[in-house]
């Protein structure tokens, strides 16, 4: 148990306490939930294998995940990250359900290609298409993580087309992002409710089809001693913008 004097009243001292058996925080929790299911993207390396994404535990190490992920689209949002040293960045999440119903939500920067490779994907894509199982493949080129989508028709996968045109144009436009996680969400949300996605799931499947003997590696890697790195910022606090 531990004990830290926090200076409310003046005519007193108020004490918070952590640890004692019995009591829990839901909201601390609640983060550490959110921690472990989100997925970080970030460009592969040799050292991961070329995995694009990883989760982070409660000790703060880095399981690196496969770059194919098969499952079902839930929603897509945008967030206002603040720091406490640098400026809020816009983040968009992609909150997906895999085949084995596990949930997870991948992150990135709202302004990097990443996020309008996924967006592009979205924008092309019929409601039909959204409302189906979708397998989304992330890929490394140089610093920068791209997005491919396939969608699933007469029980066989094929690559959502995106004109060459739109590649031309550059990067989206905030208001086309916005368009774009208007037409997802107007379809991934309604089959969320609908119960398509419970009726689907396979409880014996592994969620990103990840063999046993492979996670066992990866674990024994992430409790190997690490060199110590600098310090950096951290988030502070998120607000759904």
């Amino acid at each position: 148990m531990t004990l830290s004097v926090v200076p409310i009243d003046d005519a007193g001292i108020t004490n918070i306490c952590d640890g004692v058996g019995g009591f829990t925080d839901p909201d601390e929790q609640r983060a550490i939930d959110s921690m472990m299911t989100t997925l970080f993207i970030t460009a592969g390396s040799e050292q991961t294998k070329n995995r694009c994404a990883y989760l982070l535990d409660d000790a703060g190490s880095r399981l690196y995940v496969p770059n194919r992920f098969r499952g079902w689209l839930v929603s897509v949002d945008i967030i206002t990250q603040t720091y406490s040293d640098f400026d809020p960045t816009e983040k968009l999440l992609i909150k997906v359900v895999a085949t084995d119903g596990s949930h997870y939500q991948y992150k990135t920067g709202l302004n990097g290609w990443c996020a309008a490779s996924f967006l592009l994907n979205f924008k092309h894509m019929s409601r039909q298409q959204l409302a189906d199982q979708i397998q989304i493949t992330l890929k490394s080129k140089g610093r920068c993580v791209f997005v491919d989508v396939d969608y699933c028709a007469d029980g066989q996968f094929h690559r959502v087309q995106i004109p060459a045109e739109e590649f031309s144009k550059g990067k989206p436009t905030y208001d086309e992002l916005l368009d774009a996680i208007s037409w997802a969400n107007g379809t991934a949300q309604t089959v969320e409710d609908s119960g398509v996605i419970e009726a689907q799931v396979s409880k014996d499947e592994e969620a990103f089809d990840t063999p046993p003997e492979e996670l066992d590696q990866l674990l024994a890697e992430i409790q190997q001693p690490k060199k110590r790195r600098r310090k950096s910022a951290a988030p502070v606090a998120e607000a759904v913008s």
